[in-house]
């Protein structure tokens, strides 16, 4: 086929992508967007409350609750969010210094009892941050995540789990099939995704990563750790490339509103500035603001979302929950 046929039939696949979510019912799902982050001032910060976000996500170590210095952490990040009225959603993982030897299922078992005995007010939880990325303990092990899953959902009756979180790489679609293989009783229905990729190499709506991951699973899925990267090892530093990453995160998010439920931005702050990023090359900053406080195009773009969205301290109308969000006014 032409180079120029192929193109014609991809920009009509897109077009009919975003049609579709264009036409769809007003019963469609609201989209609820909140962030990322793993600092506790973020959530007193007057720049952050003014945008009303219900929703915030933290990743912690599998065994946090087993550990007084990680336990205290938790109870500190918990009582931020709180405090902001936002949901909390824990991601558990592997933290700097812990082995590449993933956890067992007895131990991954006593560590969610333990915590979900100190902390029982989260009711949301992912089973492993990026599961698929070989960064992480059980990226080749899809059938021991399956089974983690197995421990979230009999260990917290009632809660809502996300069966994998994984990156939108091309191998995502065969890594989600062998844990949906390996799951023990129904299939699950509820499922996280990073779509770093497509959002930053503005991929194709119809095409990307986001696309075949939704092909690949059932039901519902969050885009748990998604947004704009001002600089990584693979990109240079760029404020304004971000920006426009954030509003082509809405793009996709928009076109595949009946299965995309949730958005978690991350993250809050920058580590790097334009001037320190030249000798910091290789960082990983995907913040909405500058390290100093600062907010970025992106902080704006973000804004401006919400805004066109009638999201967070913009919703069309405030129940006692939105009301409740610090920063927002009814």
């Amino acid at each position: 086929m032409a180079s120029g046929a192929r193109r014609l039939i991809a920009a009509f696949a897109v077009a009919a992508a975003i049609g579709a979510a264009a036409s769809a019912p007003a019963s469609a799902r609201a989209l609820v967007v909140g962030i990322g982050d793993q600092n506790t001032a973020t959530f007193q910060n007057p720049l952050y409350r003014q945008l009303g976000l219900p929703i915030a996500r933290v990743v912690v170590p599998w065994n946090a609750a087993l550990h007084p210095g990680y336990k205290a952490y938790v109870s500190d990040w918990l009582a931020a969010v709180r405090a902001a009225g936002a949901r909390p959603f824990v991601t558990f993982g592997r933290f700097s210094g812990q082995s590449m030897r993933p956890p067992s299922v007895a131990a991954y078992r006593r560590a969610f009892k333990a915590f979900r005995k100190a902390f029982p007010q989260v009711r949301e939880y992912a089973t492993w941050n990026e599961a698929n990325n070989q960064a992480q303990p059980p990226w080749r092990r899809p059938g021991l995540v399956a089974a983690y899953y197995g421990v979230l959902r009999a260990g917290c009756r009632g809660c809502r789990i996300v069966a994998a979180d994984v990156l939108d790489t091309f191998s995502a679609p065969r890594w989600l099939a062998r844990f949906m293989s390996a799951v023990k009783g129904p299939r699950p229905r509820l499922w996280g995704l990073h779509n770093y990729i497509d959002v930053n190499r503005h991929h194709s709506i119809a095409f990307g990563g986001t696309a075949r991951v939704l092909k690949a699973v059932p039901g519902q899925v969050w885009l748990t750790e998604t947004g704009g990267v001002v600089q990584s090892a693979a990109l240079r530093f760029n404020e304004a490339r971000a920006a426009g990453a954030m509003h082509y995160l809405f793009r996709i998010a928009d076109a595949y509103r009946r299965r995309i439920a949730r958005v978690y931005v991350y993250n809050w702050r920058g580590v790097v500035n334009r001037r320190t990023a030249r000798h910091h090359r290789k960082l990983w900053d995907s913040g909405i603001t500058e390290p100093g406080g600062v907010p970025r195009p992106s902080y704006f773009a973000l804004r401006a979302e919400l805004r066109g969205h009638r999201l967070g301290c913009w919703a069309k109308r405030h129940g006692r929950r939105q009301a409740a969000l610090a920063g927002c006014r009814r």
